[in-house]
C-alpha cells in the first residue's frame, strides 16, 4: 500500500511540479549508460526546456526508443551530440531539436523498476488489481458489520 501511495505522489509531482501542468514525463532507465549518476532501474522526471546547453542530461527519441544521455555538443542549427556518462565515446547519431523530449530534472534510483513492472501483466495485477481488491474486500467486510449491527 505504501508503494502505491509513494508512486501516486511521484506521479502528482510529475504532473504539477512545473509551471505547465502535464508537460513533464516519467521514464525508467533501462541501461547502465548513465552510471553512476543515474543507475539502471532509476525513475527520471523529464521537463521540456526552451533551450538546452552542453552538460544537460536530456531524454530524446531515437529510432525505436527513448534514450537518456548527456549533451556534449550543440551546433548553431540546434543539432546535438550526446554521450552516456558510462560510455567511452559520444553517440554516433545527431539529435535534432524535435527529437528532444526534455531535460532530466530529477532521478530516483530503483523506482523506475516499478514503472517497468507496471508495463507487464504481472505488474498490473500486483500493483493495481491486488491492492484494489484488498480495498474492496475491506469495504465489503465493513458493510457486512454495519448491517449486522443495524439488524440487531
Amino acid at each position: 500500500m505504501l508503494v502505491v501511495v509513494g508512486f501516486t505522489i511521484i506521479i502528482s509531482l510529475a504532473i504539477f511540479s512545473s509551471g505547465r501542468p502535464f508537460s513533464n514525463r516519467l521514464f525508467a532507465i533501462t541501461s547502465g549508460s548513465m552510471r553512476p549518476k543515474i543507475p539502471m532501474g532509476s525513475l527520471v522526471m523529464v521537463e521540456p526546456q526552451n533551450t538546452y546547453k552542453v552538460g544537460d542530461v536530456i531524454a530524446f527519441r531515437d529510432e525505436k526508443r527513448i534514450v537518456t544521455h548527456r549533451l556534449v555538443s550543440v551546433n548553431s542549427r540546434g543539432e546535438a551530440k550526446t554521450k552516456g556518462d558510462a560510455n567511452n565515446e559520444a553517440d554516433r547519431q545527431i539529435i535534432k531539436s524535435d527529437q528532444i523530449i526534455g531535460q532530466v530534472v530529477f532521478s530516483m534510483p530503483r523506482l523506475g523498476r516499478l514503472l517497468m513492472l507496471l508495463k507487464t501483466k504481472v505488474g498490473v495485477i500486483l500493483l493495481v488489481v491486488l491492492p484494489g481488491a484488498v480495498l474492496i474486500w475491506q469495504e465489503v467486510i465493513q458493510l457486512i458489520d454495519y448491517f449486522k449491527i443495524s439488524n440487531s
